[in-house]
């Protein structure tokens, strides 16, 4: 279920149509009916014409396309729609694999209008479900669920049991891809309706479904029933000889065990699904498996064994890149041997005039090899550094949104508190007390302005990282700037919050991002702090260190949950009025704390409350009288 090749859809390009398994007779008789001209009717040539685009081994994968064009154009003279919808549908396949696909999908769409028009709702359905196929193919994956999710619509209309069943599957796998696995797992649940025992298809795709539905079980930590579900496919898939795609769930199994820390189960899995791949060449499946080999022998100390894989990894990585250029080099070595295949006949009639053809030939190979060799090196740094450059960006594009929305939750809570004030005043008829809540709207206004100017002076100044100016910061203005922001959530929620550092103390780090750590982090004590309960901001100077005490008489933290506070979490968490989060606001604090050169730590009871306890740098005194001279 991990990659795009392995959905199933038996009709994606009616392979039943394909003539390439007739006998070469039949083929070599059609090929010389065509080439002589000799057509009995318009009808027979149409039949001619693609049977003989759809033969493999003829003509090359252009004058197939001309064939099938011409076979189309003759069926719509005919008037048989049908047929043009038909040899719609395997033009747009032979365009793929000609690496068109845009020509392809434009095909596709016109059968899928054709089919419309003349009513054949089932091939307009297998029109939409090819071009979700395609769509799949390039990682386009908002597109791919709007054709399954079209094809899956018209699949309902005709009730076509298989189909749906097939499609259903496919949105499973789409949906998985994009790590949706709750709405992979609505459509794998979905599809057990449609299934009917004792027929061969149902069977065959059932044994896909079963297994997806084990990956997404080992990823709930269901171990034990999500591996006997596998068991049974696998061996299903067995029988019916497809190692292949028991090679990729194999591998999906792998990661999903390295992930969750058991290392030698992710061994055993991969070193499945590695061994089919080496077994068939199938240079993803040794891809991918060789890589979490790499990182689980690496995890359980075998250092010996994790760099053959790491080698194995990048070997055939830079094999699947580089592939186009592999066939370029024996396309290269292949011209050699016949050259020189050719120099030694040539050389029992015309020795020296032979020798001079061979030197020749063998400078003008030579030249071309390092020609070659030079582009080839100076497009792979091209292209190197362009992934860096691209990795980074979208490092930086992660980070921004991660920021922007955690970051205004404070102030747009501050704006649902203030709503809840107004209408409490107007049911008790207290008209004097909405001139005071007009200044809270005020003060909340202002602040989220500035916010929001921060956040998007932020965006604007991105190159690629996280922008660090670090200088001498007053804390007690960080800290009441950040108090003013979650006042009017305060009085909603009836809890006090209080700044009790009360007197100017410095602090050595960047302005941005600790105001964007104090806000999660005082956040965070109002999602978890019930009505009537208490923050309250302290701080004081260790050595060269100022400590920050952000407390809370919130719900607390069991052991367990602290250790697991700063991961992202594949569960919600829920606060004390049903807020929900992810723990991402949590995970920007430890970063921007690291990347300002502190620290910190967390104490907290069950049912008590807790304190997160952040240091920070005390500026040095070059520090300070640069920030004088920068003033």
């Amino acid at each position: 279920m991990k990659s795009s090749w392995q959905t199933i859809f038996i009709l994606i390009y009616l392979s039943s149509l394909c003539v390439t398994g007739q006998k070469k007779t039949l083929i070599d008789s059609l090929t010389e009916v065509y080439k002589s001209g000799n057509y009995e009717s318009k009808y027979h040539e149409w039949s001619i014409k693609e049977k003989v685009a759809l033969a493999s081994n003829v003509f090359s994968l252009d004058k197939r396309i001309l064939l099938m064009s011409e076979a189309i154009e003759l069926a719509q003279d005919m008037d048989s729609i049908h047929l043009a919808i038909i040899n719609h549908n395997e033009l747009a396949r032979l365009q793929w694999q000609a690496g068109n696909p845009d020509a392809s999908m434009r095909t596709l769409f016109k059968m899928a209008k054709m089919a419309q028009e003349r009513g054949d709702i089932s091939w307009e359905a297998n029109a939409y479900a090819n071009l979700a196929t395609n769509h799949k193919m390039l990682e386009e994956y908002k597109k791919t669920l709007q054709y399954e999710k079209k094809a899956l619509e018209l699949y309902h209309s005709i009730n076509d049991t298989l189909l749906i069943y097939n499609i259903l599957y496919n949105l499973a796998d789409t949906y998985y891809e994009v790590g949706n696995y709750d709405s992979a797992n609505y459509y794998l649940i979905s599809s057990d309706k449609f299934y009917k025992p004792g027929d061969a298809t149902f069977e065959y795709v059932l044994q896909y479904i079963n297994a997806s539905k084990a990956l997404i079980k080992a990823r709930n930590k269901e171990y034990e029933e999500a591996e006997q579900i596998f068991e049974s496919s696998a061996q299903n898939l067995e029988k019916y000889n497809d190692k292949n795609s028991l090679a990729l769930y194999s591998i999906e199994f792998a990661k999903i065990f390295l992930s969750h820390g058991n290392y030698r189960k992710a061994i055993a899995y991969a070193l499945e699904g590695y061994n089919v791949g080496i077994e068939r060449d199938f240079k993803e499946v040794i891809q991918d498996g060789s890589q979490v080999l790499s990182e689980a022998f690496e995890k359980i100390n075998k250092p010996d064994s994790s760099l053959y894989y790491y080698k194995t990894y990048h070997a055939y990585t830079d094999s699947i890149i580089n592939i186009e250029n592999v066939k370029t080099i024996e396309s290269l070595r292949a011209d050699f041997q016949v050259a020189q295949k050719q120099t030694e006949v040539d050389l029992l009639n015309q020795e020296k005039e032979t020798r001079q053809i061979l030197m020749i030939a063998l400078g003008i190979i030579a030249i071309l090899a390092a020609g070659f060799l030079v582009n080839f090196y100076l497009a792979y740094q091209k292209r190197k550094k362009l992934s860096q450059k691209l990795e980074a960006l979208n490092t930086t594009k992660d980070k921004f949104f991660s920021i922007v929305s955690h970051d205004l939750r404070g102030p747009v809570s501050a704006f649902n508190g203030i709503s809840t004030l107004i209408k409490g005043y107007l049911e008790q008829k207290a008209y004097d007390e909405l001139e005071e809540v007009s200044e809270e709207i005020s003060k909340s206004s202002n602040s989220l302005s500035e916010l929001l100017d921060n956040l998007l002076s932020w965006a604007v100044q991105q190159q690629g990282n996280v922008p660090y100016n670090p200088s001498p910061i007053d804390l007690n203005e960080i800290i009441s700037t950040t108090v003013q922001i979650f006042e009017t959530t305060a009085k909603a929620k009836q809890i006090s919050i209080e700044n009790k550092i009360g007197r100017t103390l410095y602090i050595y780090a960047d302005k941005d991002t600790t105001m964007t750590i104090f806000r999660n982090l005082v956040g965070n004590a109002f999602k978890f702090t019930s009505q009537g309960g208490k923050i309250w901001i302290e701080a004081e100077t260790k050595d060269d260190q100022v400590q920050i005490m952000v407390r809370d008489t919130g719900i607390g933290m069991s052991r367990e949950q602290i250790d697991e506070l700063f991961q992202m979490r594949e569960k919600r968490s829920y606060g004390t009025d049903g807020e929900s989060g992810l723990g991402l606001g949590l995970q920007l604090v430890q970063e921007f704390v690291l990347l300002n050169k502190g620290s910190i730590k967390v104490e907290s009871i069950e049912g008590e409350g807790s304190t997160f306890i952040v240091s920070f740098p005390v500026p040095q005194i070059k520090e300070i009288m640069k920030e004088m001279e920068t003033a």
